[in-house]
């Protein structure tokens, strides 16, 4: 295991699982990530270049405000109207 490096990690809030990650295809080829963790807490992820083409991990929280006190995520997706613009829906599943 020689090769294997790590490139970035964050920590969540809470756990979560294979349903609570959705992928996001930006219009200009980007592509992001977004992590859900059980305490209501929605991260995008993705990767920037920076002036000499090294990689730079940037992490921010999305909001939702439709997601009542008590509640935890136990999936999220996502998907985009249209190829030519970022115009996206994303779902999210809960429970009370």
């Amino acid at each position: 295991m020689d090769g294997i490096l790590d490139a970035h990690y964050f920590d969540l809030p809470s756990q979560g699982n294979i349903y609570s990650l959705a992928e996001l295809h930006m219009s200009n080829g980007i592509n992001k990530i977004l992590a859900a963790s059980l305490r209501r807490k929605v991260y995008s992820f993705e990767y920037l270049t920076d002036d000499e083409n090294f990689l730079k991990p940037l992490v921010k929280e999305v909001q939702f405000t439709y997601i009542p006190s008590g509640a935890e995520i136990i999936s999220i997706d996502a998907f985009t109207k249209s190829k030519s613009s970022d115009d996206f829906v994303i779902g999210i599943t809960i429970i009370k």
